[in-house]
């Protein structure tokens, strides 16, 4: 009984957190469209003000010439940047490849996943918490009480600011990744 008791909590937590992370997928792809939107794919376009010219024209020389992908030209992009920001894409793909975990690529790719699912998380958290709260002025309880009553705004605030947080931190993974393609 006691391992069956075990085995089914895992299973349960198992499913829960990939249930979450998928709910995370999906509110990332609303949020940064497919990864067409997120920032280590519009950097890289002629719009994108986030780097110099220079460093610009430097990475796309190195992507040419490492993967020999064409971006398009400043005037090509103005006219489809749907186009260009799926080549870029698939040049984040490859690079992606090239630097697998990086020195410290993955420390930022494992905190904006821990924020991406905390925030996927805290709709589900907002309830179980107002939940809590309910039951324990009812059933009283003071500790549960104000613990609950604490964090019931904070999963609100999660949600309510869920992509300039998700931006905040795919921004920061955006600079260390190109950080480490350029000195690789």
């Amino acid at each position: 009984r006691v391992t069956f008791g075990i085995s089914l909590s895992l299973v349960l937590i198992y499913m829960g957190t990939d249930i979450i992370r998928n709910i995370g997928k999906i509110l990332e792809t609303k949020i940064f469209g497919n990864e067409l939107f997120f920032p280590t794919t519009s950097r890289l376009l002629h719009l994108d003000d986030k780097f110099s010219k220079e460093k610009k024209q430097q990475l796309c020389e190195k992507i040419h010439s490492e993967f020999r992908i064409n971006f398009l030209t400043q005037k090509d992009e103005e006219s489809n940047e749907h186009e260009a920001r799926k080549i870029i894409k698939e040049a984040i793909g490859l690079i992606r490849q090239k630097l697998g975990n990086g020195r410290l690529l993955l420390q930022y790719n494992i905190r904006y996943g821990f924020w991406r699912n905390l925030i996927a998380a805290s709709p589900f958290s907002f309830s179980l918490s107002f939940v809590s709260v309910i039951i324990s002025a009812i059933v009283p309880n003071t500790m549960i009480f104000t613990i609950s009553l604490c964090l019931t705004p904070l999963y609100i605030l999660l949600w309510v600011y869920r992509k300039v947080i998700l931006t905040y931190f795919a921004n920061q993974y955006a600079e260390q990744f190109y950080l480490e393609y350029k000195i690789s």
